[in-house]
């Protein structure tokens, strides 16, 4: 059957569907009216106005006075206390103690702080003087208000403090007897079996308290306008105030030390002292312990980097400045950010240590390093087996098999495999951790302990290598023609105090010690294909009294800093051939010059705090020497040194291998004041880069500043300007280009705004550059 389709159903267009019958009425275009340049607009962009900072000045430095006075505890209750005279010292009754036990008048002697000083002690000196009639078995009370002097050591130094028994040769005759040091250096390694001062020292039970006023326990009047009061207290065995005289040290000439002492006019033995000194009685001190609420200097620091990114939603604001490095033939190339995190501080605590990195507060940058951390003595002798129950010690002891991995921005702890005895990274990267004992290294580490990392692409990162591939002596017995090394592992005297543990010694914990590795550096990188790398450090030396020997200290490593990278260079070819490319880190002192009062080592190896105390976030009253007698008991880290300036360079001429300056990274910082702290820290205020030509010339324009801007009640974030090549973030106090090629010190003539060549942040603003 056939069938005929209807015209429709052959899609034929009806009427009025024809294109030629359809027309599109559109609306029309407006006009344009052109807009006259704005004479009044900015032409050039820079940062928002410059906020003076106010430097810190530290308030509480007024030193106490040589004086006595007595106190009579008789009729007290527990808990209560009473001031002896208008010292800054108070005495009373513990609140478990017996009243009876303590009863009667007391006396105290305060040494004066040149005293101090002779002594070698950062800190108060006195003696207390118990009644006669005192209980041995009891313990008195003791506070000591530090407000007027609680910035002469430094800021907020006194807040370390800690009460201390001291032999009584450091009030009476210091430099003799059990104060008379040691020649030479006591070394890194176990003293004899012997050799301890804990028969004079003994750290006692403490704590800074801040208090009203009216609550204070003295009638100090320095300071009297503070209303809040910093004060020790602890409390003193009674026994300890009574012992028995000991024979005093005599001299060539057969007369003791006490008899000398006494028969001189001595500035350091107020008069009313010298009249009771049959009784017995001991010397408290109260000095730096090196930890605080504030944070602890006897901790190893921590390598922050990576350790509290939380993803976007963390609500931190971070910041990175990239160090541009000259490329190379190589394929490896340093990779240099400096990057700031305002939650950086969120990790602290009263128990690590929270000296602000080498940058500024907030700031970090770190090539890579493994750091391992131990057991504080004091407390790993409370462990069962120890060879230290009852001999505690402010020395590190082996703790457990741990390690932290620092490496390309990322930490991660390593995990020990007992059974397999291997390390694994926590975060399953892939990567292959190995720790290999060489002892010809010579770097410093038991065993020449040192780490290799090898990630997934084969890439292998040496840590505390120090003497890289190709290294030789020349076959001389002279060391001054070796290869130079890396200098790249940090270490401290470490006590095993258990069995296992390395160096133990059963029921000889003087001699359990050993030289142990804290941080290996990353010093030597080098890929599958032979290209290489090397990194080079420098290590800052400390002394403190090991196991108390206070009359010999022993050295060991408080911190250190890279100095250079090289790269382009080729494995086999290290120390014959120069590297192709290199990055200088310069460092400076973590000071300024104050008038007439300038950073030198002098001021800061004085033993007058005057001449010390300017560098700020350095606890530079915990240093000691060789060949002087040492009253810290813990070994304390910190660094003294600032990074100054980056400066990268590299072959660039084809007459010469020299290498020729590309750029100049010079960072400024301060130490300004803190209204909603006390403690100041190195701040980062900008960083300026500078370009050179080939022939080593500064260019005639620099990138403008970026320039980093403190709160003035907290520090939060950097307020960083944007120069030519530096995307700012969108943060206030700052302008963001819309592109890096549009930020030029001057706006092209086919850009028809200034205003187009950036998008402006929430409370951002253009200004105009200063030429050139």
């Amino acid at each position: 059957m056939v069938t005929s389709l209807s015209a429709e159903a052959w899609s034929v267009p009806g009427p009025g569907m024809y294109r030629e019958e359809t027309q599109l009425e559109l609306p029309d275009i407006p006009g344009t009216d052109p807009i006259g340049e704005d004479e009044t607009a900015e032409t050039n962009l820079t940062t928002a106005d410059e906020v003076p900072v106010e430097p810190y000045e530290p308030q509480a430095i007024t030193p106490w006075q040589e004086d006595s006075g007595t106190a009579d505890l008789t009729g007290l209750e527990p808990g209560d206390t009473r001031p002896v005279a208008d010292l800054p010292v108070a005495l009373g009754v513990p609140e478990d103690g017996d009243p009876a036990a303590l009863a009667g008048q007391w006396s105290v002697a305060l040494a004066a702080p040149e005293a101090s000083q002779d002594a070698g002690v950062a800190g108060l000196i006195m003696q207390v003087t118990p009644p006669a009639g005192a209980d041995p078995e009891a313990e008195v009370a003791l506070s000591v208000d530090t407000t007027a002097f609680a910035d002469l050591y430094g800021p907020q130094a006194a807040d370390r403090f800690g009460l201390m028994l001291l032999p009584e040769c450091v009030y009476t005759a210091s430099g003799t007897g059990d104060c008379a040091p040691e020649e030479g250096d006591g070394g890194t390694e176990a003293m004899s079996a012997g050799a301890s001062g804990s028969d004079t020292f003994e750290s006692l039970p403490s704590e800074v308290e801040l208090l009203s006023a009216k609550d204070a326990p003295t009638r100090s009047t320095a300071a009297e306008n503070v209303q809040t009061r910093r004060v020790l207290t602890g409390s003193v065995p009674v026994g300890r105030l009574l012992g028995e005289e000991r024979t005093p040290a005599t001299g060539a000439d057969g007369a003791s030390a006490r008899s000398r002492a006494d028969a001189t006019d001595s500035s350091v033995r107020p008069a009313a002292l010298r009249a009771a000194s049959s009784s017995g009685s001991r010397v408290v001190g109260a000095l730096d312990t090196g930890a605080s609420a504030a944070g602890d200097y006897t901790a190893t620091p921590l390598l922050s980097s990576g350790s509290w990114s939380a993803g976007s939603s963390s609500g931190a604001f971070t910041y990175g400045y990239q160090v541009q490095t000259p490329e190379t033939g190589g394929g490896l190339t340093p990779k240099i950010n400096l990057s700031y995190s305002s939650q950086s501080a969120d990790g602290r605590t009263s128990a690590t240590n929270n000296q602000a990195s080498w940058i500024g507060d907030g700031w970090e940058y770190n090539a890579g390093a493994i750091t391992r951390t131990y057991a504080g003595c004091t407390q790993d002798s409370k462990k069962p087996g120890s060879n230290n129950a009852t001999h505690r010690t402010g020395d590190m002891c082996w703790g457990s098999e741990n390690a932290t991995l620092s490496l390309g921005g990322m930490t991660t702890e390593l995990v020990w495999n007992e059974a397999k005895k291997t390390w694994t990274t926590a975060n399953g990267d892939g990567s292959k951790v190995e720790l290999i004992e060489k002892p010809d290294l010579k770097n410093g580490a038991k065993d020449g302990e040192h780490w290799v990392v090898t990630t997934r692409d084969g890439t292998r990162h040496y840590f505390g290598l120090h003497r890289l591939p190709g290294w030789s002596d020349k076959g001389t017995s002279t060391t001054e023609d070796d290869d130079p090394v890396t200098n790249s592992v940090l270490t401290v005297p470490v006590f095993g105090n258990h069995p296992g543990e390395d160096c133990y010694k059963a029921g000889n914990f003087a001699g359990s010690s050993c030289t142990q590795a804290w941080r290996w550096s990353l010093d030597y990188v080098e890929d599958v294909h032979g290209n290489a790398m090397s990194l080079w450090w420098a290590r800052e030396t400390n002394y403190y009294a090991k196991n108390f020997n206070f009359k010999a200290p022993v050295s060991y490593h408080r911190g250190g800093y890279l100095t250079r990278i090289d790269y382009g260079q080729r494995a086999d070819r290290i120390f014959s051939a120069p590297a192709p490319a290199r990055v200088n880190f310069t460092v400076a002192e973590r000071c300024f010059k104050e008038g007439a009062l300038d950073c030198t080592e002098g001021n800061f190896t004085s033993k007058d705090p005057g001449k010390y105390r300017i560098w700020y976030d350095t606890p530079a009253d915990l240093r000691c020497a060789a060949g002087k007698m040492c009253w810290n008991a813990n070994p304390a880290f910190f660094s003294r040194k600032r990074l100054d300036r980056i400066t990268t360079s590299a072959q660039r001429r084809t007459d010469t291998t020299a290498r020729q300056v590309v750029d100049e990274y010079q960072l400024k910082q301060d130490f300004p004041t803190l209204k909603a702290g006390s403690n100041p820290a190195l701040w980062l205020e900008s960083i300026t880069r500078t370009g050179y030509g080939r022939n080593e010339t500064p260019r005639t324009r620099r990138s403008p500043s970026t320039r980093c801007a403190s709160s003035p009640t907290r520090r939060t974030c950097p307020a960083a300007s944007c120069g030519p090549t530096t995307p700012a973030p969108a943060s206030p106090g700052c302008v963001s280009p819309a592109s890096s090629e549009s930020t030029a010190v001057r706006p092209s003539s086919t850009t028809s705004s200034p205003r187009a060549l950036a998008r402006r942040a929430p409370g951002c603003r253009a200004r105009a550059t200063p030429p050139g």
